[in-house]
């Protein structure tokens, strides 16, 4: 005669079972040195500064913490701050979905920073 504890540790397992047969799926296409598949999700290791490097319309919204800042730098006489937070932006606006939005923060080293 089973118990309810005997039911929920069937049940635990089975999610569990799922759970790493998930991750143990192989990707549907090679993963290049910059991107990765892992479980579910794809890693893209990417200098947003050059544009965000995915098709328009690809996402439902965008959420960026702490990594806007870093674009207010002059990388280079050629990767100037306005140039970077301009490809940025552009790319953001693409790639983003009509009617999606965009949560962003960012911590300005001084004013001229914030304006």
């Amino acid at each position: 005669q089973e118990t309810m504890e005997d039911e929920e540790e069937e049940d635990e397992e089975e999610e569990e079972d799922e759970e790493e047969d998930a991750m143990e799926e192989e990707p549907q296409e090679q993963p290049s040195k910059r991107r990765r598949v892992i479980a579910s999700a794809e890693l893209v290791q990417h200098d947003m500064g050059l544009g965000l490097p995915f098709r328009d319309g690809t996402f439902d919204g965008a959420i960026s913490v702490s990594a806007l800042q870093w674009l207010c730098y002059d990388n280079s006489s050629a990767q100037s701050a306005p140039r970077r937070l301009a490809r940025f932006f552009g790319s953001l606006y693409s790639c983003l979905k009509r009617g999606s939005r965009a949560a962003l923060q960012f911590y300005p080293q001084d004013d001229a920073q914030a304006t």
